[in-house]
């Protein structure tokens, strides 16, 4: 009995091929069982390219008059104690500056055509306007996206609305994009271009 448990590891030790490609092999089955059975719960992070998925690299520009400016996001699914993640990152370039954010969301609904991210920025922010909150709508090749804009000083003036009850309210501004799969060199290419 001992030999036979010494067996595969002194096989490994000692370099006998068909053990380590018997390992290798019951090494990536397993990994490929793991990530099969994810795909009931996050079908819009993993397909192994059966059908399209809102996991990966996204590009658009701000579809909203008398603002040109660009996003990046690159976007990851996660399961983990019991809950559904979309985690990534996010770039937002507006006059030339790019500005770099990790994201982290859900999915709205089980498909994951609608989800919502929060962003924390990871770099130091010019004084303006900033990223906060971003809900999009996705479907096949595009993304629909708004995206909350908060300013990060009290020197920015945003824009004031007046209620249905008469008092002034200061309504943080809202950007549309329409985002394609692009990569980031589209993305820091269109940046700088506009500037």
């Amino acid at each position: 009995m001992a030999a036979d448990s010494r067996s595969w590891f002194w096989a490994l030790v000692h370099g006998d091929p068909r053990a380590i490609i018997r390992g290798i092999a019951v090494f990536v089955l397993l990994l490929m069982l793991y990530m099969a059975m994810e795909i009931p719960f996050i079908p819009w992070a993993r397909s192994f390219g059966l059908w399209p998925t809102l996991a990966g690299s996204w590009f658009g520009r701000s579809s909203t008059p008398g603002r040109a400016s660009f996003v990046f996001l690159e976007l990851e699914g996660h399961v983990g104690r019991g809950r559904r993640r979309i985690e990534g990152r996010a770039q937002w370039c507006e006059r030339g500056v790019i500005q770099d954010y990790d994201l982290s969301g859900a999915p709205d609904n089980w498909r994951g055509t609608l989800f919502h991210a929060s962003t924390r920025s990871t770099s130091e922010l010019p004084v303006g306007l900033v990223l906060s909150q971003l809900r999009g709508q996705w479907s096949g090749d595009e993304i629909q996206a708004d995206v909350l804009l908060i300013s990060n000083a009290r020197s920015v003036t945003i824009s004031e609305e007046t209620s249905s009850s008469g008092s002034s309210a200061t309504k943080p501004p809202v950007l549309h994009y329409v985002l394609q799969r692009g990569g980031e060199e589209q993305f820091v290419a269109a940046c700088k271009g506009a500037n």
